[in-house]
């Protein structure tokens, strides 16, 4: 019986699948467990991940989950299966101990672990490096700041189509508009899902973000993950936050060889870290499991942390040979270190849902920026009363 796997595709997840690394080649030719790998596009994802964990016979044994963003869901609705007592994940081989702490925290919920990380998907900010005398690694570390840069930027002949590119596209603008609320001094959620953003640091902080926005160039239109990589990877853009998970993507090895960016942490980063889980309903555990201990293993980790840029274990952050191909990885730990998560709650995609739709709104027009944060903090409210 194949080991089921259902992935996002994420630039890290085709790693696994791509014949040249041969990752699950390798796995099933030493294990001689068969696997099939599915890897669905982002909007497709979601759906169909709800859908396959709600089954009573899924489809699938393994799942990928985006880390505390979904973890206190699953887990209180039964779907996952706790991996603490399986051996495959307790031996000195896996060596639980060298993932990092960070990331290692974020796959435990109510005392027991739930998950084996993949990839992270934090803020890193990445600059041309070309623009060093003009833009300073404090000021790239400051959201604050970034106005003042793209107007300095925008004086210069440098030859950017745009100074700054940003995540404005619908599916990104709450996750790319944290790091200015956290840099304004706001909040997002109080512990039990309160909504804080709209308090006076909020509307602040969203006036600064659609200010901003006024720097962009059309050609990088709708501004989503493959327009922000491309846009910083041809030079279009001078500087613009990114994710860590889009590095390998982002920065070619020719960029590396000629230090061609910049890479800076923001002062109040988010991050999440994308990971795989079994299935509580899946009738093939134990070989579920065992891939699991491969994906997650310091081989495969190597090989992803390249690919995709974010590796979760610390003794890939200390190859030497690896921090030479990756230099944005001084970056990726300070975001490790740095980042800020939104609280563990049962409900928290349904929770930053309006927050999404709202600044969408706002950064069209169709609203002003204290309109948007006050009917997002209505539905957050309702939301809340409606599931106790």
């Amino acid at each position: 019986m194949p080991v089921k796997v259902l992935a996002v595709g994420d630039p890290a997840v085709y790693g696994y699948v791509d014949p040249q690394l041969g990752i699950i080649e390798s796995f099933q030719q030493r294990s001689g467990i068969s696997v099939e790998f599915e890897v669905l596009p982002w909007e497709q994802y979601g759906d169909r991940l709800f859908a396959v964990a709600a089954e009573r016979k899924p489809a699938y044994d393994i799942v990928m989950i985006a880390g505390h963003l979904w973890l206190a869901q699953f887990v209180n609705a039964g779907y996952l299966e706790p991996l603490d007592d399986y051996g495959a994940l307790n031996t000195e081989e896996f060596d639980a101990k060298d993932i990092h702490p960070a990331i290692a925290s974020e796959m435990r919920y109510k005392g027991s672990s739930w998950l084996v990380p993949s990839f992270t998907d934090g803020h890193i900010v990445y600059a041309d490096s070309a623009t060093s005398e003009l833009l300073s690694r404090a000021e790239l570390q400051d959201p604050r700041r970034y106005v003042d840069l793209a107007q300095r930027l925008s004086k210069t002949e440098l030859p950017h189509l745009a100074p700054v590119v940003m995540k404005v596209a619908p599916s990104e603008i709450f996750l790319d508009w944290l790091p200015y609320l956290y840099s304004f001094g706001g909040e997002c959620f109080g512990p039990s899902g309160e909504p804080l953003f709209a308090e006076d640091a909020g509307h602040e902080a969203l006036e600064y973000y659609l200010r901003l926005t006024a720097f962009l160039s059309k050609k990088h239109a709708p501004y989503g993950n493959e327009q922000v990589a491309a846009a910083l990877r041809n030079g279009e853009a001078a500087f613009g936050l990114s994710w860590g998970g889009q590095a390998g993507v982002i920065v070619s090895e020719e960029h590396a060889n000629n230090e061609y960016f910049v890479y800076e942490t923001p002062q109040y980063p988010w991050n999440v870290t994308w990971s795989f889980g079994v299935l509580s309903a899946s009738s093939n555990k134990h070989d579920a499991v065992e891939l699991l201990a491969y994906l997650g293993s310091r081989e495969v980790d190597c090989h992803i942390g390249v690919y995709a840029g974010s590796p979760v274990r610390k003794s890939t952050y200390r190859d030497a040979a690896l921090r030479k191909r990756c230099p944005w990885f001084t970056a990726q730990e300070q975001l490790l270190e740095r980042a800020r998560r939104l609280p563990h709650l049962p409900k928290l995609g349904s929770l930053i849902t309006p927050l999404y739709a709202e600044l969408s709104r706002a950064f069209r027009g169709e609203c002003t920026a204290s309109e948007a944060l006050i009917t997002a903090r209505e539905a957050v409210e309702q939301e809340l009363a409606a599931t106790g």
